[in-house]
This record gives structure tokens, C-alpha cells and sequence, in this order.
């Protein structure tokens, strides 16, 4: 056997899954576009069903034997955020078998990144989530299961039904020959009372001999993360042992010491996260796991990410893991991993990319990602990996993507080392993959290659891979230069747009790459300097255009609004916003909303109105803040255009002179990592933070405070949940940006957890300007600040 298939070896079949709108019922079926288009976006039948009242049901007819069901379902946000708990009723062959509880507390996000849990932040997204059951009997095929609101559930609150999931567990699984079970260390199989200590103490028990931890049947709350090193722990299978609370997670030691020898089954991991929160590290499993570790049948729910591992380490299998919303990444293999294998996995409904293999300041290499499903993940790819070498994505099956990303992503960027050696994507079927991305103004490909930190080079092999309904371009080459891509044995069937897209120079070799149905020409080569090496088989895609016709969409000038720093019940200066119709039709503008302090001249936009193609609309905007502090809002504009609605985020700052000068103010920096971009540091919370690249020092960071202020003090923050470091720094300051000077000499700055991770550095001078000169960090080989404050001397 070799050493792919012994890693792929024992590959489950995930359950049978049903579509509600192909089951019995007398429920609204909801597959239009308007309000509930973003429904149907989530969905993953394309289709869902509506409950509206204990009148109302859906019956699944069994075609196969089954003892657990989870449903996938959408339940309405209280008007204030934090969910809502509903009841369905659950007959098995028309008699009362269960109650199911549902809760909307773990979904209904809203605003853009990070996401919170406030509807009046607006733009809600994640709106589904998963209950399950075990039926308490095997089924057979035939069996009727019916599900129904009771009787007492809200009639004004309705239940969305997207797809069912039947299956058989097999039942629970016996311990070990000569385990040590945790109930001998005093842990709480029904979840009263916190089990954490009581685990901890039998893996340290258990570490470094050959007696495993046996979790038996139940449910257990641990409310912290348990480090596993040289240890095996066992449950009952997912459906039967189950981890459940605030922070819980299994982790390893961090790098450069990472665990060996750890395995992990058949158990569960439920976390209790509600938010984007990038400063925690709330993962079902984390940490560094290497030499030999596996983790094997396990289901992780309700945390960060499913898995986040950093390296550098080598030598592991996931395989048969269950990950259901998160509110980031699935699996993120970080800095340096190799050698792991992930196969056989059912990932859906994350918050991020569904498994990423991230290069960040070291390679991610000869990893295989191979016979996983990953449906709907939220923002970004199903699959990505940013640099590195040697990588194999082999065999995956990817569907639906929704926002800001492809099916698979290979790419230089985010700080990667760039991709180099091989990279393999071979035998996967992508399937209506591709989606619109707002920092582009544009659609991605399903298969889409990125050169944005730097050209790529490294060869791209791509071999027999099938592309069906990709939403815009089956494959897309885009940034800077990119050269090595080969492609064979391609089957395009269906693109929104065409089959190739070139936006980029270098080369590539095209063979046996035959297209049928794509929505506007075969090959769109944005601009001259690329190489098309057309090989032999070819079919379908000959037609080749400079430019794409307007898709009907209603375009924004911009796609966020910084209105900076105003004083409080001060209104700003107007800012022009401008709606553009770019054809080929007449849109009609149905409605526009604003949320949080934001408002519009006139008071209320004139609706319905239309624009002409070619046309524009203006708004004018502006923001009157009713506190001090950080202020969100969104515009949300309901046409009868494509991708409706549109969506502009709006943020600004009620400014207040006694407090933090720099909250709000202009601030840029030497490099900043894609997504962590200096404006975290001036935004009033700590749970973003600005990035270097990092590819080393020294790295600056600047604010410009709009006027000369005499300070007092400046005060640097990180996330409180990052453990200690230390980043040397030195101030400068000026009245003009051109003449800065040192104002301290360059000063360790410890950033530790019981100083809650703030450095404050006293300064006494007048300045317009502040920057700050980073020379090192003993975390990371660049620059990370969470907050960057500048008080006068006047605040207090």
C-alpha cells in the first residue's frame, strides 16, 4: 500500500441526506429572490420549505435504514440579537417520537467583519444551523418522519427546513482494554457540573503509557482547553460522547514542541461561540499535533474553527471529521505543517475558508487533501492554500460557494511563502463554486489562481477535474505574474461567464479542456502579456473576448463609508455616494435602508425610482453620532438587480477630545497582512488588530491626529487572549509628516496577560503625527497591535 492510500484508507460515507422541498408537505416552498434571497443563497437544497404554524409539516419517507437524524434549519433572530428557541415535533409512522429544541442563538450574524450578533448592524448572514437526534430505534426504509411546530411555538415565527440527514451510528462503542474512564476521576456524564479538571487529571494520568481515556456515553461540560501529549482518548462515537461548553477545546503543546503521538475518536466537540471574535481562540482543536497523531471520527460544532494548527510540525491524519458552523476557518493548517493528511471529511456552513493550508513566514508542504465534501462555505473558499509547496488536493467534492471566494483557491497571499514545487488538483468536482467578491467588484472563478504578494512560479498541475454551474468563470488567472500552470483533462459544464478568465500576464498550457454552456464567451483575456498554450483537445471554448458585458448589476461608488471622527450630536459634512446602473436594463430601486447613526438627504430617498443603463443615482449621507466612540451602520439598497440588495458598510467615530485622540484618525503602515490592515488599531476594539507582513522588521505604524495636540501618553494594546510578548519599539513625532523625530529611544514592550496586555508609554511633547518604529517581536517576525491610543495632556 502506498503511503497516500494508507493515509486515505477507511474513507466513510457520510448519511443520506434529504431535501425538504422534495419531501411531503403543506409548507410554503421559498426558492424566489427578493427577502428571502439570502435563504435560498444558504440553502443547501437551492430550495427550502417554510413552517409557518403546527398546521404545517414536512415528511421524509426513509429510503434507507436510520437511528439519528440532524436537520438543517433557519429560525428567525430575536429583534434585539441572541436567538430565539422554537419547538418541531417529531413522528415517527404518525406517533409523537420526540421534541426538538431549536435555537437561532448560534446563528444570524450581522455587519461586516468582525461579525457581531447586533441586528442593527444589518446585513445578517449565517442564518442556518444544525439540531440532532438520535431516534432511539433503527428505522427501516419506508418509515414516515414528519416534523411540525407545536402547538404553543410563536404562529408569527417561522420555521425554514433546508435538508434532512439520516443515518446509522452503529450504536455506541465499547472502551478499551484497560482505559481509564473519566468517571473514576469524578467527570459528570450528564453535564451539571464542570468536567474540566476531571478530564484534565485522567489524560495526565493516562500521558506517555499505554492506557487510553475513555469518555463513556453522556455528555460533558469542559469550559477550557485540554492539552493532550503522547495520549490516546476514546468516546462512544460523536453521537454518543459529547464535549460541550464555553471554551472547550483538545489541544496540543504549541510549536516548536508540538505533541506526538496523540489520538483522538469518536466524540464530539460543541462550543458555545456566537460572534467573529479573531482575538480568541475558541477551536475545537488546536495547538500543534504531529508525530504520528491522528484524529479520527470526530463532529465539531458551535466553535471558531473546527481545527487550527500551528507549526511548525509534521505527521498527522484527520480523517472522518464532521465540522458544522463555525464562525471561521474548518481545518486551517498554519506555518510551517506538513505531512498531514485530511480525507473523508463533511465540513458545511463555516465562517471562512472550510480547510485553508496557510503559509504564513514558513511553507505549508507535501500536505494531501483528498475525499472531502465541504458544502456552503459563508466568506471565501472551500478549499485554499496560500503558498507552499508540494500539496495535493485530490478527489474532493465542493459545492455552493457564497461570498468572496472559489471552490480552490491557490494563491500567493496573506504574507505566504509562495508556491513553489508541485501543486496537484486533481479529481475534484466543483460544483456552482465561484462567487462575488466586493474588494474586486467582480466574480472569482471556481478554480481561482491569485498572484498577489508576489508572482507565481511554482507548478500548478490541475488533471481531470469537472467544474459544473461555476457561478462566473470556470478558471481564473488574476494579479501579478503568473507561469507553471498546467491544465489537462478538464470538463467544463455550465459557467456564469466563460470558461477561462485571464487577468494576469505569464503562461499556461491548456489540454483536453472541453466547455459547454457558459454564459458569455469561452476565454475573456482581460489584458495582453499572457502565453495561452493551446494543446491538443480542446472543445467548446474557442470564442475569445477583450471585455465582459454588464451582469445587470447595481453597483456603489464604494463599498465602505469612513465618515472619521465627528463630535457627538455634531452632524458631519455630507459625503456623495453614488448608485451606478451599468446596463444592459432600467433597474428599479424598491427601497433603502439605513442602520445606526447614518442618514440620508433627502430623509428619505425617493422609492421607487429607476435608473437608466448607463445612469447613476446620488445619495448624499451623513452621520450624526448620538455617543462617543466607534459607530457602525449599514446603507442596504432592494433593486430588482442581480445580487440584490447592495450592501455599504458605514462606520465613523464620536470623537471625543478628553478621551483617545487617535480613535478614528487616519492611520497607515509600512505593510499590513490582507485582512488585518492598520485601521484596526484606530477603531475602538480590540478584537481586530493590524498585521505587518510579516517578512521581518522594521515595521512602522503612523496616525495623524488632524491637529497639533500636546500628549501626555500613548497606550498599546493586544488581544487580551494572546499570551505574553514582546515587541521593541520607538515614538516619533512631528507637526508635519515629513519632519518626524524620536521622541523615545527604541523600548522593550512587554505585553502581558495580567498587565491585561497593555503597555503604556508616557510622552510629553506636541504633535500632529505619532508613529511608532517596530525593530522586533519575540512572538512573530513582524508587528501586531491591537490598539495604538494617544492621549493629550488635558484628558486626565
Amino acid at each position: 500500500m502506498t503511503a497516500t492510500s494508507a493515509q486515505t484508507a477507511g474513507v466513510k460515507k457520510g448519511p443520506a441526506q434529504y431535501r425538504a422541498v422534495d419531501a411531503r408537505t403543506n409548507g410554503t416552498l421559498v426558492e424566489d429572490s427578493g427577502p428571502d434571497a439570502r435563504l435560498v443563497d444558504e440553502s443547501v437544497a437551492r430550495a427550502v420549505v417554510r413552517l409557518s404554524g403546527p398546521d404545517e409539516y414536512v415528511e421524509f419517507h426513509l429510503v434507507a435504514p436510520a437511528d439519528a437524524l440532524t436537520l438543517r434549519f433557519s429560525l428567525p433572530d430575536a429583534p434585539t440579537g441572541g436567538g430565539r428557541t422554537e419547538r418541531l415535533l417529531l413522528h415517527i409512522d404518525g406517533e409523537e417520537s420526540h421534541r426538538l429544541t431549536l435555537s437561532s442563538r448560534h446563528s444570524w450574524y450581522y455587519g461586516a467583519y468582525p461579525f457581531t450578533n447586533d441586528p442593527a448592524a444589518g446585513r445578517a448572514h449565517h442564518l442556518y444551523d444544525d439540531v440532532h437526534v438520535l431516534l432511539g430505534r433503527t428505522c427501516p426504509p419506508g418509515t414516515r418522519v414528519t416534523l411540525r411546530p407545536a402547538a404553543e411555538a410563536e404562529a408569527e415565527v417561522p420555521v425554514t427546513v433546508d435538508i434532512a440527514c439520516f443515518e446509522e451510528t452503529g450504536g455506541p462503542a465499547s472502551p478499551p482494554r484497560g482505559a481509564l474512564s473519566v468517571l473514576d476521576f469524578g467527570a459528570d456524564p450528564t453535564g451539571s457540573v464542570d468536567s474540566t479538571s476531571a478530564v484534565r487529571a485522567a489524560v495526565e494520568a493516562a500521558t506517555g503509557t499505554e492506557r487510553a481515556v475513555w469518555l463513556p456515553r453522556g455528555v460533558y461540560t469542559v469550559t477550557d482547553h485540554i492539552v493532550l501529549d503522547r495520549v490516546t482518548i476514546r468516546g462512544a462515537g460523536p453521537w454518543y460522547t459529547e464535549l460541550r461548553g464555553a471554551g472547550v477545546g483538545l489541544y496540543g503543546h504549541p510549536a516548536p514542541r508540538p505533541s506526538t503521538g496523540v489520538h483522538v475518536s469518536g466524540l464530539a466537540i460543541f462550543g458555545d461561540v456566537t460572534e467573529r471574535d479573531d482575538s480568541a481562540q475558541h477551536n475545537g482543536i488546536g495547538g500543534a499535533l504531529g508525530g504520528g497523531s491522528t484524529i479520527e471520527d470526530v463532529w465539531i460544532a458551535h466553535t471558531k474553527c473546527g481545527m487550527w494548527l500551528d507549526g511548525p510540525f509534521e505527521d498527522l491524519i484527520i480523517r472522518n471529521v464532521r465540522i458544522m458552523n463555525t464562525t471561521a476557518d474548518g481545518i486551517n493548517l498554519h506555518r510551517g505543517v506538513s505531512e498531514v493528511a485530511i480525507t473523508g471529511c463533511h465540513i458545511r456552513n463555516t465562517g471562512d475558508d472550510a480547510i485553508a493550508l496557510w503559509s504564513d513566514g514558513l511553507a505549508t508542504h507535501h500536505n494531501t487533501v483528498h475525499a472531502n465534501t465541504v458544502v456552503l462555505p459563508m466568506l471565501a473558499n472551500h478549499i485554499a492554500v496560500y503558498g507552499g509547496h508540494d500539496n495535493r488536493i485530490t478527489g474532493n467534492l465542493l459545492a455552493d460557494s457564497v461570498a468572496e471566494g472559489g471552490g480552490i483557491h491557490i494563491a500567493n497571499r496573506y504574507g505566504a511563502v509562495p508556491v513553489a514545487g508541485t501543486t496537484l488538483v486533481e479529481g475534484n468536482s466543483l460544483i456552482r463554486t465561484g462567487s462575488y467578491h466586493p474588494q474586486y467588484r467582480a466574480g472569482v472563478g471556481a478554480l481561482w489562481l491569485l498572484a498577489d504578494d508576489a508572482p507565481m512560479t511554482g507548478d500548478v498541475t490541475v488533471r481531470g477535474n469537472i467544474l459544473t454551474n461555476s457561478a462566473y468563470a470556470a478558471v481564473q488567472l488574476s494579479g501579478d505574474r503568473i507561469d507553471g500552470v498546467a491544465v489537462d483533462g478538464m470538463t467544463i459544464e455550465g459557467a456564469g461567464t466563460c470558461a477561462v478568465q485571464l487577468e494576469v500576464t505569464g503562461s499556461a498550457r491548456f489540454t483536453n479542456v472541453t466547455a459547454v454552456g457558459l454564459g458569455v464567451t469561452g476565454l475573456h483575456r482581460a489584458a495582453p502579456g499572457f502565453d495561452l498554450l493551446r494543446g491538443a483537445g480542446n472543445e467548446g471554448w474557442d470564442e475569445e473576448l477583450p471585455e465582459l458585458p454588464p451582469d445587470g448589476a447595481l453597483y456603489a461608488s464604494v463599498t465602505r463609508l469612513d465618515f472619521g471622527a465627528v463630535t457627538p450630536l455634531t452632524a458631519s459634512a455630507p459625503q456623495r455616494l453614488e448608485l451606478h446602473n451599468p446596463g444592459p436594463r432600467q433597474l428599479l430601486v424598491q427601497q433603502v435602508e439605513l442602520t445606526g447613526d447614518f442618514t440620508a438627504a433627502p430623509p428619505t430617498p425617493p422609492t421607487p425610482a429607476t435608473i437608466a443603463p448607463g445612469a447613476t443615482a446620488v445619495l448624499s449621507l451623513g452621520f450624526t453620532p448620538s455617543r462617543t466612540g466607534r459607530c457602525t451602520g449599514v446603507l442596504t439598497v432592494h433593486s430588482n438587480a442581480p445580487r440584490s440588495p447592495l450592501h455599504v458598510d458605514l462606520t465613523g467615530v464620536g470623537f471625543d477630545p478628553a478621551g483617545d485622540r487617535a480613535l478614528g484618525r487616519g492611520v497607515k503602515a509600512s505593510t499590513a497582512m490582507g485582512g488585518f490592515p492598520p485601521e484596526s488599531t484606530v477603531d475602538g476594539t480590540e478584537r481586530t488588530w493590524w498585521q505587518s507582513d510579516g517578512m521581518g522588521f522594521p515595521q512602522w505604524l503612523q496616525v495623524d491626529l488632524g491637529e497639533p495636540v500636546p500628549l501626555a501618553r500613548i497606550v498599546l494594546r493586544t488581544p487580551r487572549s494572546w499570551d505574553e510578548r514582546t515587541e521593541t519599539l520607538a515614538v516619533h513625532t512631528g507637526l508635519a509628516e515629513t519632519d518626524l523625530a524620536p521622541a523615545t529611544p527604541a523600548i522593550p514592550c512587554r505585553f502581558a496577560p495580567e498587565r491585561r496586555n497593555t503597555v503604556v508609554l508616557p510622552l510629553t511633547r506636541t504633535a500632529r503625527f505619532v508613529r511608532l518604529q517596530v525593530t522586533d517581536n519575540t512572538a512573530w517576525a513582524g508587528a501586531a497591535l491591537s490598539a495604538f491610543e494617544v492621549y493629550a495632556a488635558d484628558s486626565g
